[in-house]
């Protein structure tokens, strides 16, 4: 009987340490390409992305998108259109494993800017998961005009 108590208190000791081990706590994004002063773009130009990535116990994915942003929408509904000029609004995107460190960068090199995408605001959206399921979220405005055509 005096075995059967030591264990169960054991059991409850253990249940308890592991409740208050649970990660919370979201990991960071820093997005350091392109940089905020070379956020312009034409139409055809390539640019590199690239981040960093910190967590408090161990990183585990990420992902990248581009989206048209001429709206002015605020992430809870998606609009498509194209104009009379075949402009397409541009939306791409990109998804890979971080190292399951606390600490991890991401590159993306030689991403193109369509050649026909819709002059206007782009968001360039960052999405960053731990391996306890948290999640951040980066957004950055860039901004596509026409070939030819200064800023």
């Amino acid at each position: 009987m005096k075995n059967t108590l030591i264990l169960a208190a054991l059991v409850l000791f253990f249940v308890s340490c592991n409740d208050d081990d649970v990660d919370t706590t979201k990991p960071t994004i820093e997005i350091i390409k392109p940089a905020e002063d070379a956020r312009h773009f034409h139409q055809g130009d390539t640019f590199d992305f690239e981040a960093l990535f910190t967590d408090n116990v161990a990183l585990k994915s990420y992902m990248v998108e581009i989206h048209y942003n001429g709206d002015g929408h605020d992430h809870t509904a998606a609009v498509k259109s194209t104009t009379e000029d075949d402009h397409v609004e541009w939306e791409q995107s990109w998804s890979g494993d971080l190292t399951e460190a606390k600490e991890d960068r991401a590159a993306i090199s030689g991403i193109e800017v369509p050649a026909n995408a819709e002059p206007g605001e782009y968001h360039l959206g960052v999405y960053c998961f731990d391996t306890a399921g948290n999640e951040s979220q980066v957004f950055i405005d860039i901004e596509v005009e026409e070939e030819g055509h200064e800023h």
